[in-house]
């Protein structure tokens, strides 16, 4: 689907404007940054050991008579049955470069049906960065980014002033993200609200229709939008709004198919007075949207059915009301929840939902006592009891290796931890910064250690070559 057409289309080219974004704590991120082997020697005491990083070679290429050479790269490059065999191989970011290469490179990758094959073929390209977004109560929006790799920080750099100057006069109330694509909810003019879906790979957005004829406006402001978008299923993506619904105490789902370019209400609806869900923060997984609550009840919304699925399994009896979830999301084609054991705020125990939604296993139970001894702040005495030392930003297992790596988020710092390996690699250090806010519930004015990120405010970038 192209990006043009109609008022509700976007060129992808953006204008210079005045989108309302609060600053951001200043990320600093580490160059060459540090690599730590964190051990006990058999004395118990803690012992840390430097590791040294070799700097990558690059291999030259192979030398080509000077006679054949400009010949051979003429054939291929012009040979369109050749570059259709190479091209969807290439990560996205190669691709988009190489458009300039000629007119017949340009028709070729940005052709709709090349982009289509190349998202069989590469489904989408994880990277080591992550866009952070929070909006704290009743302030405006904080746009930043992470990344563990130098080489992302300059583009992440140019993705993010992307979204902070995308339209004028806006604010930016929600964003979600899946597989690549950004779903933002704006608001112009103090007034009027809207959803945008962003392609940061490509630079292209598209206005999504209103839903002032399904839903009153004074409701939309107190709604959440999520993207649903499969790369093996490129054709099309799914929106899914939550809508909080005070005067019938229920929650209401309403879904955007692109295919269709309509919004749809699904019939069935969730009451209100069941617990308070991360209903910003959905993880797509097994064809549906799952939501997370703070004491580890989930609830997901099929997609194809449009519908809540009618029941979720319980956490084992080892999560007790003492627990906390700290992290929600999927890796390795799996959905996990960890939680956090409020007693030892260093243990976690990690479970696992089974396919067919029997019920969580638990996978791994992990402690973090002893990093805790080389960065005292994970386990922050002084903290309030009921405030983390840190936050799990990112969980990832890596199945082949069988390893487990975790990003953390602690006061002032971010930094990778491998669980297997008691290896850890700092990326940045965040500028102290706190907030205060009132919490309506109590009407008492709350402070919060805004160096720290929560889970709920990371999204992994994920480079796609995606219509939208």
């Amino acid at each position: 689907m192209d990006t043009r057409g109609g008022d509700r289309g976007g060129d992808g080219q953006f204008r210079r404007s005045s989108t309302r974004i609060s600053r951001a704590p200043l990320i600093k991120h580490i160059s060459n940054s540090r690599k730590f082997s964190i051990r006990r020697s058999s004395s118990s005491s803690a012992s840390v050991e430097q590791i040294q990083t070799s700097e990558t070679t690059e291999i030259p290429p192979p030398l080509v008579s000077s006679s054949s050479s400009p010949l051979s790269a003429t054939l291929i490059g012009y040979n369109e049955d050749i570059l259709l065999q190479i091209l969807p191989y290439l990560p996205p970011k190669s691709l988009l470069r190489f458009q300039s290469v000629s007119k017949k490179w340009l028709s070729i990758i940005s052709n709709p049906t090349f982009r289509r094959l190349h998202l069989r073929v590469n489904p989408t390209t994880a990277t080591s960065a992550f866009i952070l977004f929070r909006k704290i109560k009743n302030m405006a929006a904080e746009l930043n980014f992470i990344s563990s790799h130098e080489d992302y920080v300059n583009p992440m750099g140019n993705i993010v002033s992307n979204l902070n100057n995308l339209f004028e006069n806006a604010d930016i109330l929600g964003l979600h993200s899946c597989n690549g694509l950004l779903c933002v909810k704006f608001c112009f003019n103090y007034d009027s609200i809207e959803f945008v879906v962003y392609n940061p790979t490509t630079n292209k957005y598209r206005l999504i229709p209103r839903l002032k004829k399904i839903v009153e406006e004074r409701l939309l402001q107190t709604s959440v939008v999520n993207i649903a978008f499969d790369p093996l299923n490129p054709a099309q993506y799914t929106l899914v709004c939550v809508i909080t619904d005070h005067f019938e105490s229920e929650y209401r789902f309403i879904v955007y198919s692109s295919e269709t370019g309509f919004w749809r209400e699904s019939v069935k609806r969730l009451d209100i007075y069941t617990e308070k869900y991360y209903f910003d923060r959905g993880v797509l997984w097994n064809g549906g949207l799952h939501w997370a609550t703070q004491w580890g009840s989930t609830v997901c919304f099929d997609i194809d059915h449009e519908c809540v699925r009618s029941t979720m399994p319980n956490l084992p009896a080892l999560y007790d009301d003492s627990s906390e979830v700290c992290y929600f999301g999927d890796s390795g084609g799996e959905l996990y929840l960890i939680s956090v054991s409020m007693p030892r705020k260093t243990v976690f125990n990690v479970f696992s939902l089974k396919m067919d939604y029997s019920k969580w296993d638990v996978k791994h139970r992990i402690d973090l006592t002893l990093l805790s001894i080389f960065y005292p702040l994970v386990v922050d005495e002084e903290l309030d009891p009921n405030e983390f030392g840190f936050h799990i930003l990112h969980y990832v297992v890596d199945k082949n290796r069988g390893n487990v790596m975790v990003m953390l988020s602690m006061h002032r710092k971010i930094f990778c931890y491998d669980i297997n390996d008691l290896t850890v690699k700092e990326l940045a250090n965040i500028e102290p910064k706190e907030v205060s806010y009132r919490w309506m519930e109590t009407s008492k004015y709350l402070r919060r250690d805004a160096s720290k990120y929560m889970w709920r405010e990371a999204y992994q970038h994920v480079e796609t070559l995606a219509y939208i």
